[in-house]
């Protein structure tokens, strides 16, 4: 358990926020309490830059974790996320290059732009079920990401969310899905599938560079059966500049009236 000296913080409303730390780092824990409150929250800018952090342990008072919470903490290969957490601000994890694996909590509903951008040996994440929102650039250049789950709960997925992931190989995309932003699969070179449910009349556009050199095969599956070919959703009206640019292996598109 760190000292609680170590822990910079405010309060305000009976509960305390941390702001900054000056321990040695480690494997550190964050009290419950600091300064007889107890602690609601870390924030932007917290750890940031704390080289010599190698694990950190958030208390399940915790709901937020700010901006720039924990970025480019370089040695940092463990989080133990609580269950109390309903928000991750942007960049919050950025650049955190030696994290090869984190559970996200099931409280979790939104993840910030660039929140886990730059962490090139994440491999594996699991994203909770009340999940609706993933930020842009948020998972960008996780370049050892071999797959990732997206529940049925999300309902966007930002610019550029999972560009640069080029160890990816397929991924679904619920039908929950109503926005999908610029470049979200630009460059990943080693996309082959993206299967999307033959059920998704939500979709009102597909934005620009969608997939830009990387995407082999687009698949619609109904009833969870893959099929050869991709039917856009009738309740598509646009189609962004180089949706499908470079996609040179892709055999068939269906457009709607």
């Amino acid at each position: 358990m760190a000292d609680q000296a170590e822990f910079e913080y405010s309060t305000s409303d009976g509960v305390s926020i941390v702001t900054g730390y000056s321990g040695p780092g480690g494997a550190v824990v964050v009290p419950n309490e600091l300064g007889g409150k107890p602690v609601r929250g870390i924030a932007d800018n917290a750890f940031s830059g704390s080289y010599s952090l190698t694990s950190i342990t958030i208390p399940d008072s915790v709901t937020s974790i700010g901006n720039f919470a924990f970025e480019n903490c370089a040695n940092l290969t463990n989080i133990s996320l609580p269950d109390s957490v309903t928000l991750m601000g942007d960049s919050a994890f950025r650049y955190c290059r030696r994290l090869t694996n984190i559970s996200l909590p099931d409280s979790l509903t939104f993840i910030g732009d660039s929140a886990f951008n730059g962490c090139n040996r994440l491999t594996n994440i699991s994203l909770p079920n009340r999940l609706t929102s993933i930020g842009e650039y948020a998972f960008e250049s996780c370049r050892s990401l071999t797959s990732i789950t997206i529940p049925d709960s999300v309902t966007s997925i930002g610019d550029s969310a999972f560009r640069l992931c080029d160890s990816l190989s397929s991924i679904a995309i619920p039908d929950s899905v109503t926005s999908i932003g610029d470049s979200v699969f630009r460059d990943c070179y080693n996309l082959n599938n993206i299967f999307v449910d033959a059920g998704n009349s939500s979709f009102s556009s597909i934005d620009g560079i969608l997939f830009n050199k990387s995407l082999k095969k687009l698949i619609q599956y109904p009833a969870g059966r893959p099929t050869d070919n991709y039917t856009i959703p009738n309740s598509v009206i646009f189609i962004g500049d180089a949706a499908f640019r470079g996609c040179l292996s892709l055999t068939s598109v269906n457009i709607p009236d």
